[in-house]
């Protein structure tokens, strides 16, 4: 079992173990294509931050979908990643295109 220090992030503990994981823009909270949904254990996560928060409104995020950028490591918690190919990222740039 791999031990991370307490403030990393879901992004950089999937990076760390060698799990492939789509992530454009770093750990910055810009794309949202770190995106993952909590399947158990929301209750066990950070609260989103403002930058998380800002993506949430835009795209209409349930309570369930996170960016693993901005998601800290808890206990508890099962979650299935929602970008996996280049279709994937094509909605998500279209989504970001698209005024609100």
């Amino acid at each position: 079992m791999i031990k991370y220090p307490e403030h990393s992030t879901l992004l950089e503990a999937f990076l760390e173990a060698n799990i492939n994981h789509t992530h454009i823009y770093g750990g910055h909270a810009r794309c949202s294509t770190c995106r993952v949904s909590i399947m158990e254990g929301i209750g066990n996560s950070n609260l989103r931050n403002d930058a998380e928060q800002q993506i949430a409104d835009k795209l209409n995020f349930n309570k369930e979908i996170r960016l693993t950028c901005q998601s800290k490591i808890v206990d508890g918690m099962c979650m299935r990643r929602l970008v996996s190919d280049k279709l994937d990222l094509d909605i998500i740039f279209e989504q970001f295109s698209k005024d609100s």
